[in-house]
């Protein structure tokens, strides 16, 4: 028979569980590679009492141990209530290293073990080439070759410098933060960015370069060119404030590379409402720029608001990032993959519908400039990491 004292016991085992310490690492484990010599590790505590730590050490049993190092001077002895604290951590190269002097290197690994209150944790350690598998890499290149083949089947339909633009606007384009190649288990923020770094897994992307956008203001600009294809006058503009605005939208971001722009929107903080002049400003710049197309044909109009609604989803609406796969507890990394590529799917689809119906108004170019001129004097005003 259960009695008063079988309830008070079972009410305070529930209470006990429920104030556990929770810690957890992120990204729960680092992968090193030739071009990341050194990484961050964030252990997080989600409780409400301080979390002693205590034997912050490399295991000695792992043969490749040697080849790793903490390299802070002096290590955290505990993490506040509801904290995090940071290791860094670096890796030998010339212990992977084939021979010596070289460039080609063996993968390996280790393990980082700490002791959280008196609980024993352990963190791997990976080291690899950044050298996507030889499948994924042939992959990439017939799906390149699938778009180059296309740019060339309609150059009698869509002029090479609408067709073009949009090719490399969705060749650069990240379908996910990355795809890991541990598939089963949910994974925060830090392991995507990993794996969309090409550590521990692969970028989503047809065309991964840490300069993409770079190459697509390059490309935009050399179309702008007078005599390319007889350009006119109206497309010229168009084309020059678009890049200006994309310039104006990656200001905040710092940087040229899709993955890192699309990180920086994790969590539904998109590009449309953490800096609206900048996104208005390219919204008016696609309008026109499809515009100037619709001059030339229906299609080419089609063609021009595809690749530049993939751009608008990459900097202004967060690429794949939806609440169900940033946001949800326990849900497997593939699963959240292939809500997110579906999301980015619909993203494109209403944002080239949006290009194709709504009329670009007239003088877009003065209002471009307008906008582009209030977001400079916003991140000159208040800084670069603070937008309206």
């Amino acid at each position: 028979m259960i009695g008063p004292h079988h309830l008070t016991l079972a009410l305070a085992l529930l209470v006990s569980c429920g104030a556990a310490p929770e810690l957890h690492s992120e990204p729960r484990a680092l992968h090193f590679s030739p071009t990341r010599r050194e990484l961050p590790l964030r252990l997080v505590h989600r409780g409400d009492q301080p979390l002693p730590l205590s034997r912050i050490r490399l295991d000695h049993r792992d043969p490749d141990w040697s080849a790793f190092t903490v390299v802070d001077p002096a290590l955290p002895r505990q993490i506040e209530a509801n904290g995090q604290v940071s290791l860094r951590l670096r890796v030998d190269l010339d212990h992977f290293a084939t021979h010596r002097g070289g460039h080609e290197y063996r993968s390996g690994g280790a393990t980082l073990t700490f002791n959280a209150d008196t609980t024993l944790h352990r963190i791997a350690l990976h080291f690899a080439d950044e050298a996507a598998p030889t499948g994924l890499r042939w992959l990439r290149l017939g799906l390149l070759a699938a778009l180059a083949a296309g740019v060339f089947a309609l150059r009698r339909r869509v002029p090479w410098t609408i067709a073009l633009p949009a090719a490399l606007a969705l060749a650069i384009a990240p379908l996910a933060s990355g795809l890991c190649w541990t598939l089963g288990i949910p994974l925060g923020p830090a392991d995507l960015q990993q794996c969309g770094e090409g550590r521990g897994g692969a970028p989503l992307q047809m065309l991964p370069d840490a300069d993409g956008l770079g190459l697509l203001l390059a490309l935009l600009l050399f179309t702008a060119i007078p005599g390319a294809d007889r350009i006119s006058a109206a497309a010229l503009w168009s084309r020059l404030t678009l890049a200006l605005a994309i310039l104006a939208a990656v200001l905040t971001t710092g940087s040229l590379d899709p993955q890192v722009i699309v990180a920086a929107q994790t969590g539904l903080h998109w590009g449309l409402w953490v800096q609206p002049f900048a996104a208005a400003a390219l919204a008016l710049a696609a309008l026109a720029e499809v515009a100037a197309a619709r001059a030339h044909s229906p299609f080419a109009a089609r063609v021009a608001a595809l690749g530049l609604a993939a751009l608008l989803t990459t900097v202004c609406l967060g690429g794949a990032d939806l609440p169900l796969t940033t946001a949800a507890p326990g849900l497997p990394h593939i699963a959240a993959v292939g809500l997110g590529v579906a999301a980015w799917v619909a993203k494109v689809a209403a944002t080239c519908w949006f290009l194709l119906r709504v009329e670009s108004p007239r003088r877009a170019v003065y209002l471009v400039l307008a906008l582009v001129l209030a977001t400079l004097m916003w991140n000159l005003a208040l800084g670069p990491h603070e937008t309206p």
